[in-house]
């Protein structure tokens, strides 16, 4: 039995974020969850300040990047089970509940990931309710969300997802060479894939409205370093002997 998972959630410069993020956790969640929180930035006061006055309990450090952020959290974790955030989710109801509903019936076998809602066109579904928090409509993401009655599976490799403490344990989560940008999920999905073939499945149902803002205060600022990423990239091709999109096909069997 599920009772709850530990929400990895590292977090930099993202306050007015973090808040709506934290404000769904505790709104729409059903199960006993435990929030990992890192503040990547130790000269972000603000967030500081803001977590104590609110009693969270969270990690500080100076910036590195998300894939030793996630890592950190995972120090704290207690659940039997992980799920990789990002401080720019809203997570709608009912998203932990649905997640260990297909985790209980599922074999090990298969890796389960959030049916993600985005502001902009890209791989996963549009649907604009804002793209910040000021301009946000929750009722109007409710409102598509209840409308949205599907209990089934769709293949797709994905890049967050629900991750038993043994698997992660095992495989050592993230490798931090990544950091701060590209290819580490990729990694972690091909070390999970080689400690046991995986299926990598979407649930319809698990719902996480994801704003995906651009500049300075993305957790992963790709754009920002994108000499950083080709190099991650040709790292990622040597150790694997894959292409990226050799790895995709891969990973999709």
């Amino acid at each position: 039995m599920i009772d709850g998972f530990s929400v990895l959630l590292p977090t930099y410069q993202m306050l007015p974020y973090l808040k709506l993020c934290l404000q769904s956790l505790h709104k729409h969640s059903k199960l006993d969850n435990q929030i990992c929180i890192l503040v990547d930035d130790a000269e972000d006061n603000d967030t500081v300040h803001w977590l104590l006055d609110h009693d969270y309990s969270f990690s500080v450090r100076r910036h590195r990047g998300a894939f030793s952020g996630w890592n950190t959290c995972a120090m704290k974790a207690e659940k039997d089970y992980f799920f990789i955030a990002e401080d720019d989710f809203f997570f709608c109801p009912g998203w932990d509940i649905h997640l260990a509903e297909w985790l209980q019936e599922l074999s090990s076998e298969y890796i389960v990931g959030a049916n993600i809602i985005e502001p902009i066109h890209g791989s996963y579904i549009y649907y604009d309710c804002g793209s910040t928090p000021q301009d946000f409509d929750e009722q109007k993401l409710l409102t598509y969300v209840r409308a949205q009655v599907d209990h089934s599976l769709k293949r797709q490799v994905f890049s967050l997802f629900a991750l038993s403490k043994q698997d992660w344990s095992t495989v050592g989560g993230y490798d931090e060479i990544y950091d701060p940008v590209a290819m580490g999920t990729r990694d972690l999905q091909m070390k999970l894939h080689k400690l046991k073939p995986r299926k990598w499945v979407i649930a319809n149902d698990v719902m996480i409205y994801h704003f995906k803002p651009q500049g300075p205060g993305r957790i992963m600022p790709y754009k920002a370093d994108q000499s950083r990423a080709e190099v991650n990239v040709k790292y990622f091709e040597q150790k694997w002997g894959l292409s990226v999109e050799e790895s995709e096909k891969f990973l999709k069997g």
